[in-house]
Parts: structure tokens; sequence; C-alpha cells
């Protein structure tokens, strides 16, 4: 690992999501330019992170998370070059709220003997939170509790609306 060139990265990381709203999150690599100038390029919203690490020429950066609905936007495995800055992208989709670790991770691959190995060069743990909207609360409370709601609420309320319309057809009227 000593003989590994160092490389610099930017990340960012979305501190709070709501429910089901799609996140993007960023990840460019390069062996030239500065951790400063890589943030500078992260075109995604949330706090942006660098730091300097050990790179090879396959590298691979995977994202997962609890509760999160992760979709790779680039090849997760990627050639890394002294000419162009690689990047990947992912989208995080929160499938419930809550407070969840997110675990980037970066891994060199590395071919000896024909085969490919697999050396962790670093992994970072963020806290994403994800919040629930009044909305989106409304709608999962009254999308999962229909059933009861239909007992509770609308019954009685058409035993009402049925007790007024029977008790006005009751009335006399004074006409004669």
């Amino acid at each position: 690992m000593a003989a590994m060139p160092a490389a610099n990265i930017a990340f960012n990381v979305p501190e709070q999501l709501n429910l089901r709203q799609t996140g993007h999150i960023q990840l460019l690599l390069d062996v030239k330019k500065s951790q400063a100038t890589l943030a500078a390029e992260i075109a995604e919203a949330g706090v942006k992170q660098t730091a300097t690490v050990k790179v090879w020429d396959r590298m691979e950066a995977r994202l997962t998370a609890p509760q999160l609905q992760i979709t790779a936007i680039t090849p997760e495995e990627q050639s890394v070059g002294s000419l162009d800055t690689a990047e990947w992208r992912w989208d995080v989709v929160p499938t419930a709220s809550g407070q969840y670790p997110l675990h980037l991770t970066l891994t060199a691959l590395v071919e000896t003997d024909g085969a490919t190995s697999r050396i962790a060069i670093h992994t970072y743990d963020k806290t994403i939170v994800v919040k629930v909207t009044a909305g989106q609360w409304v709608t999962d409370f009254l999308k999962n509790n229909w059933q009861w709601l239909w007992a509770a609420i609308l019954l009685p309320i058409g035993g009402l609306i049925l007790k007024r319309w029977k008790g006005k057809a009751d009335v006399p009227s004074d006409r004669a």
C-alpha cells in the first residue's frame, strides 16, 4: 500500500432529506487537483467533505445505508487515471424517517497473478437525517389506516346525516 499514489477526493452529503425525496451524492477523485478545487466542482447540495486517499488504476466506490434506497448512476468500478477526474454519482431515496448512517467505501482493485484483489482504502461514515413532512405524514396515515377511518368517522357522520334527514321528513307541516 505504501507504493500506491495519493489522490484527493471530495464528496457531498445531504444533511437532511424528506421521506421519498431523492437526494444526490457525488464523489470526485483526482490525482492532480487540490481538495479545494474538487470541492468547488461538486455540483450537488450538502456538506462537502474532502480527504487524501491512496489509489490504484482501478477503484470502486460504494455507497450503502439502511432504510435508504441507493441507485448508482455511474459505474461503481472505474479506472483512475492521471488525466481526468473520476466521478461517481448516486441517487438516494429514504424509505423511512429517522437518522441513518451513510457509508461511503473506497476500494482499490489490484490485479496480481491474473486475479483481482480488493483492498479497502477508506470508509467514510456520515449520518443522514430523514424527515417526514406534514403532508407526507397525513398521506401515509390515510393510506395505512383507511379501513378504521371509514368505520370510525364516515359511518357516524353518515348516520348523523341520515338521522337529520329522517327528522325533517317526520316534522308535520303547518299548512292546512
